[in-house]
């Protein structure tokens, strides 16, 4: 147990120690051989697989799905491979979502005929600024439709609570 909590301290810290990404929530695969990672990357949530964590100097760090916002990682009982979690981004609320291999089939869809008459541009420009205490902030407009000069709204990521 030693081993395994060494190994997770230095997974933590290391590769994180320098960047934008925050580990929200843990979630051991089925194999105990690697964790699912929630981090808080850019404003958004991903989740990142770290494999071989029992293996001094051989973990790797990679996404496993990095669009939008996921949350509340449920593995399948048979294979780690297939996850169940919940998504969203800027068009769409949260949803259950089942996830296997590069294939999101949504298990809900919230709103989904309220979406389909609204009339939305999938495109959007990020942006970051520096807030409080010299913290990245991160922001996307949201381009309007027809690319008028209408207001069109923005987004801010919320990353005021480490200034308490």
């Amino acid at each position: 147990m030693n081993q395994i909590n060494s190994k997770l301290r230095t997974l933590i810290n290391t590769p994180f120690d320098e960047s934008d990404l925050s580990i929200q929530v843990i979630t051991w695969s089925n194999d105990g051989q690697s964790l699912f990672l929630e981090l808080s990357q850019n404003g958004n949530h991903a989740i990142f697989k770290a494999v071989h964590i029992l293996i001094s100097n051989e973990t790797v760090l990679w996404s496993v799905v990095d669009t939008g916002t996921w949350h509340d990682i449920n593995l399948h009982p048979n294979d780690s491979q297939i996850l169940l979690a919940t998504h969203d981004n800027f068009i769409q609320p949260t949803n259950i979502v089942l996830r296997q291999s590069d294939i999101k089939i949504p298990i809900t869809k919230h709103n989904d005929q309220l979406i389909k008459k609204s009339h939305f541009s999938y495109n959007y420009d990020e942006f970051t600024f520096f807030g409080a205490q010299n913290k990245t902030i991160h922001g996307w407009h949201l381009l309007s439709v027809n690319s008028t000069e209408k207001k069109a709204p923005i987004a801010f990521s919320n990353l005021w609570w480490p200034t308490k």
